[in-house]
């Protein structure tokens, strides 16, 4: 940008920041705000275990009182798009077939429903086709399922149309046990209501949630400028600064070409625009958080501190001659995988597409923006993850069988299914160790959520994740072009939160 538009710039933040207002709608929040509701231990780098580490340690089990619930089917409605997007059956397993997380689902189910004498079915319906599934479910008041499984960025769709009840109306319900995510919750919460949440009776929650995976052989052939990244992240020094000084410290032109960043060269980076949202909040910004205090929805993605944030990622990292973001500049090969990145950002989930890697790798959380932040933050992709909720079909008598099921079976998951998970995404190459398990851990204990990428009001979120097309970081004109749509969105949002509270 040049020296008139810098200015402009500036000139159009100031004046745009001077329009903000306190209640509900757009404010300034505070640090604490900033930071936001997470799994895991609010001042800690490394937050606090949530699996027990070893089998002496002592269980946290439901209170739920015996009950015979005569063979009654718990009934599941769960999105897909296709195969490839749910890599693991979370909520049913027909019968054993010796894959070692799916025998886990089914041991859990089968004490579960052999304790409470119930079964167990779930159907499929596709994302394009699930409002409209609910709709009929509703309208007819037809009671075919006992819950419903759906990706966030579902919820936008569905929020303002009672489509669901209030799950704390569940019976035998604890949500402060640790099988609960309460940051899922508030994120979503209006007045004293629980709308969606995740559970660890889900595991695409998990396996949404975004990391950093590092090439271990480019890192220790490299190891005198990048050092232990492990060590790093333990003593809170991976931060922003710190990636961007090892991407440039590795970034070689290998095809002479006079860059650092095409196809055929060694990157310190490389990917999509994706890590564009997923460091914005690993920074502590959000779009959007949730007002307990109003009630309402405050849009507080437009702040100094959240703009300088954002300009510093897309100029030190998106838009760093060490990063090559595949986006905009498609290569002839997996460079990560092939040993010519020494950093990719990306779902948890994205192990599986590293197994068949000649070099080992390494996971790490997303970067905190700078070290007197505290803690990460670990976005969890509403793109791919799974939350619950109950149909609104669900009634008053439904309540004592549906509770027992979700904390029944939470407690399972907690317990069985979740440490067989962590040994599936660690079974790539040379991440069965120590040092990555804690980091796993470290990752899934941080995670985030985000309303404003949930809701994502006007498309915002998504067209400033994609600004790199426009090779600028001028974001006071981005949101000065959608304050008024932004704005329409938010004032429905919170009227209708203010009349069904």
């Amino acid at each position: 940008m040049n020296k008139w538009g810098k200015i402009w710039a500036a000139l159009l933040l100031t004046a745009l920041l001077l329009l903000t207002w306190t209640g509900c709608g757009k404010t300034e929040p505070s640090g604490n705000e900033t930071a936001g509701e997470t799994e895991g231990a609010t001042s800690s780098v490394q937050g606090e275990s949530k699996v027990p580490q070893t089998e002496t340690e002592t269980r946290r089990m439901p209170q739920i009182p015996d009950a015979d619930f005569e063979g009654e089917s718990f009934d599941v409605l769960h999105w897909t798009v296709d195969e490839s997007w749910i890599p693991w059956e979370e909520i049913y397993v027909e019968t054993m077939n010796g894959d070692v997380l799916e025998t886990a689902v089914f041991n859990r189910n089968s004490e579960v429903g052999e304790k409470y004498h119930a079964t167990f079915s779930v159907a499929y319906e596709h994302v394009n086709t699930f409002k409209s599934k609910l709709q009929t479910l509703v309208s007819t008041t037809a009671k075919d399922y006992d819950l419903c499984v759906l990706r966030s960025v579902t919820v936008a769709s569905i929020f303002m149309q009672d489509f669901f009840a209030d799950m704390r109306d569940l019976s035998y319900v604890d949500f402060t046990n640790p099988w609960w995510s309460q940051s899922s919750m508030d994120a979503l919460r209006t007045g004293n209501r629980i709308n969606f949440c995740a559970s660890d009776y889900l595991l695409m929650d998990k396996s949404a949630t975004v990391c950093t995976f590092f090439n271990k052989a480019i890192a220790d052939e490299h190891g005198e400028a990048i050092g232990n990244l492990y060590e790093a992240v333990r003593q809170g020094e991976w931060t922003l600064e710190k990636l961007t000084d090892c991407m440039a410290a590795v970034a070689t032109d290998l095809n002479d070409d006079g860059r650092t960043n095409s196809d055929g060269d060694l990157v310190g980076m490389v990917g999509s625009d994706s890590p564009v949202n997923y460091l914005f909040l690993a920074a502590g910004g959000r779009f959007m958080q949730y007002n307990e205090t109003r009630n309402c929805y405050d849009y507080t993605f437009y702040t100094q501190e959240n703009v300088d944030k954002l300009q510093d990622i897309f100029e030190s990292v998106m838009y760093a001659d060490s990063n090559l973001n595949e986006t905009h500049t498609p290569t002839s090969t997996t460079k990560f995988e092939n040993d010519l990145a020494l950093f990719k950002m990306g779902a948890v989930q994205k192990t599986s597409d590293f197994r068949q890697m000649k070099s080992d790798y390494g996971i790490l959380p997303i970067p905190m923006y700078e070290k007197s932040q505290g803690r990460y933050f670990s976005e969890v992709s509403p793109d791919r993850d799974s939350l619950l909720f109950l149909p609104a079909t669900v009634g008053e008598a439904d309540m004592p069988f549906i509770g027992t099921m979700l904390e029944a079976l939470g407690a399972r998951s907690y317990y069985e299914v979740l440490p067989v998970f962590h040994d599936i995404v660690l079974e790539g190459k040379g991440t069965r160790d120590k040092e990555s398990r804690d980091m796993l851990q470290l990752v899934f204990e941080t995670r985030t959520y985000d309303p404003g990428l949930i809701f994502d009001l006007a498309g915002f979120a998504r067209y400033i994740m994609h600004y790199t097309q426009y090779g600028t970081s001028d974001f006071a004109s981005a949101y000065a072009e959608y304050e008024g749509k932004i704005d329409e969105r938010l004032k429905e949002l919170n009227n209708y939160i203010a009349e069904n509270s």
